[in-house]
């Protein structure tokens, strides 16, 4: 039995062969807050041993091992007597004590002392009887015989020593670095021993920083070249301790000018200038031209231009050339000689367009991508390529999206909760206001459904009418198709949803069949049980499944409803709302209203069953 603060308190059956250790590891081991030296073994009811983690773990001696019999009861009790254990030991943290642990133990069971810990004397920590802490110094020779108390603190120190007796060796050649100073050695020597005596030694001058006495620093220059013809010279000087010494190579004042290549070749780059650079080694360079320069133009800007070995400050194009239809360049202008920091671009032909693509889905006998084969290519068009209309097209329920941004990547693309698409769709203020956003709404989650497709952009709807477009192919109807263009043609629906405030349906309103050539109020006097008495009738709208929208006109007199279309979709409101759209909308409201109210809104038939069919 294993109780106390273990993580898997409990009765556990384990072989006879395995001591207290053991079982206590069967228990998953103490908590955090548990202790492992006061450990303790009852066995019928009495005290018969106890266990020191600590021990066994340092001092693993056989007559250690505590074998348990069948009934005994392991407990493990909260640590009560921690300590903290800080600074240059190998393992600081958090320990538990005994009442006869002294300092030595307890820092080596916090591994000992780093490289780096002050072992003369370390820093103690005790709590007074007056709860405040007491810092006593603790000698080497005395950590055996100081005992420990409950929240003490035991601090070992960082040597803090600094480095002595070397100079310093700097620059861009021999070997960086400290080395031992020596008493006289001259500056020359140590040149030697560092290996900066080569050919790439700037041997003009050489330069040493020297500490003085108060702890500033001389800066010392000193002309090499006379050192290295007469090793006696005076400039040959005694080093002193400390002293930086500053060397210099004969690459540190040279230019490495480049040259920049731009436009349409396979690696765009800037290639290291060396003279006697040809323009066309720095096309090849740059992998040669791309396909769509054929027949483009190159150009050759210069910042700098040499004469007589001046600089003369000039910005020019000094070179424009066409490239040919075999991607090569005539004889003088692959010959050209470039400058230091010339700047090359080349231009792609300009009749030369990008493979432009559009899509297709819904009600056609080949849906997919297609690419276009020229500018100017319309509806009518790609509508024949794709093999005409299925049997169950509705065209008049057919919309045409449009890109009109780059900015939205697919893992930001913006959805409207299903609760928000009824406010809008219930209220025509909101529609007007968040048409396109419930537009956009829908084709994102088509998209992220959908992965043979990978939208990165806002769409616009643009409605226009199929049958015109197909009746008359100049008609502004049949429109001229751009990249990105997606076509959906829908389903045939042949079905009118009347939703809002209904006065005899709750939920989602009702659907009834079309009837060519009926308005708005013979659907809902005949299928919806007509118009309640608090329902706004100049309010009622018809929205079509091109996405327009249509209100009840008020003729003063007489009012008349809008005409019905296959798809259609009737919303009635109550004159309760009017109210709430002349005051701001609290969207919060709206919502929990709509969702306590339940009332039949459109199940966006038309926007969302529509057109996840078709994509």
């Amino acid at each position: 039995n294993i109780v106390g603060e273990v993580y898997n308190p409990g009765s556990y059956s384990i072989p006879a062969i395995n001591t207290a250790y053991n079982a206590i590891m069967a228990a998953n081991g103490p908590t955090q807050i548990g202790s492992v030296r006061n450990i303790y073994i009852k066995r019928n009811g009495e005290l018969v041993d106890s266990l020191d983690v600590y021990q066994f773990l340092y001092n693993p001696q056989s007559n250690n091992d505590v074998f348990l019999e069948d009934g005994d009861y392991i407990i493990v009790e909260p640590a009560t007597s921690l300590i903290e254990i800080k600074g240059e030991v190998n393992r600081p943290y958090t320990y538990e004590i005994k009442s006869n642990d002294n300092v030595k133990d307890m820092i080596k069971y916090a591994g000992g002392f780093t490289s780096q810990a002050s072992r003369n004397i370390i820093t103690h920590r005790t709590l007074d009887v007056n709860g405040n802490y007491l810092v006593n110094d603790i000698h080497l020779d005395d950590m055996s015989t100081t005992f420990l108390n409950a929240s003490d603190e035991i601090i070992v120190n960082k040597v803090n020593s600094r480095v002595q007796n070397y100079v310093t060796l700097k620059g861009s050649v021999g070997v960086e670095g400290d080395y031992q100073y020596i008493v006289g050695e001259r500056l020359l020597s140590l040149l030697e021993r560092s290996n900066c005596l080569n050919n790439y030694l700037y041997e003009n001058t050489v330069y040493v920083l020297r500490l003085n006495d108060d702890q500033s620093r001389t800066h010392i220059a000193i002309n090499l070249s006379l050192i290295l013809d007469d090793v006696n010279h005076e400039d040959n000087i005694i080093l002193n301790e400390f002293d930086i010494v500053n060397v210099l190579s004969v690459d540190d004042f040279q230019d490495f000018d480049s040259v920049s290549v731009f436009g349409y070749v396979r690696q765009p780059t800037s290639i290291l200038y060396g003279k006697n650079l040809l323009l066309k080694d720095a096309i090849k360079l740059s992998g040669g031209f791309k396909n769509e320069s054929s027949g483009g133009r190159i150009e050759v800007s210069r910042v700098h231009e040499i004469d007589d070995k001046f600089i003369m400050p000039k910005r020019s194009i000094i070179l424009v050339a066409e490239i040919n239809d075999d991607l090569t360049l005539d004889i003088e202008t692959a010959n050209f000689r470039l400058h230091p920091k010339d700047q090359i671009f080349i231009r792609k032909n300009s009749e030369y367009k990008d493979p432009v693509n559009i899509y297709i889905n819904g009600e056609v006998k080949y849906p997919g991508r297609y690419f276009l084969l020229s500018e100017g290519e319309r509806l009518t068009d790609v509508i024949e390529r794709s093999g005409g209309f299925t049997d169950y097209a509705f065209l008049e329920g057919s919309k045409l999206y449009r890109k009109i941004s780059q900015d939205v990547k697919k893992e930001d693309l913006e959805t409207i909760s299903d609760e928000f698409k009824k406010v809008i769709l219930s209220e025509p203020s909101l529609y007007k206001k968040y048409s396109n956003k419930l537009i956009n709404s829908e084709i994102n989650q088509i998209e992220l459904k959908d992965n043979t497709q990978e939208y990165d952009s806002e769409y616009m709807v643009i409605a226009f009418d199929f049958s015109k477009s197909l009746t008359n192919p100049s008609s502004p109807h049949n429109i001229i198709l751009k990249e990105g263009d997606s076509l959906v043609v829908s389903k045939n629906i042949d079905v009118v949803h009347i939703g809002g405030d209904l006065y005899n349906f709750d939920g989602n309103g009702i659907s009834a069949p079309h009837f060519s050539s009926k308005r708005a109020d013979y659907y809902i006097n005949n299928f919806a049980g007509g118009y309640a008495k608090n329902n706004d009738k100049t309010r009622t709208t018809v929205i079509y499944p091109n996405g327009a929208v249509k209100r009840t006109l008020n003729f003063g007199f007489f009012r008349l409803s809008p005409k019905v279309v296959k798809g259609s979709t009737i919303n009635l409101f109550s004159k309760e709302n009017l109210n709430k759209t002349k005051n701001p909308i609290d969207w919060n409201l709206a919502i929990e209203n709509t969702l306590i109210k339940a009332t039949g809104v459109i199940s966006l038939y038309l926007l969302l069953d529509r057109i996840q069919n078709s994509f």
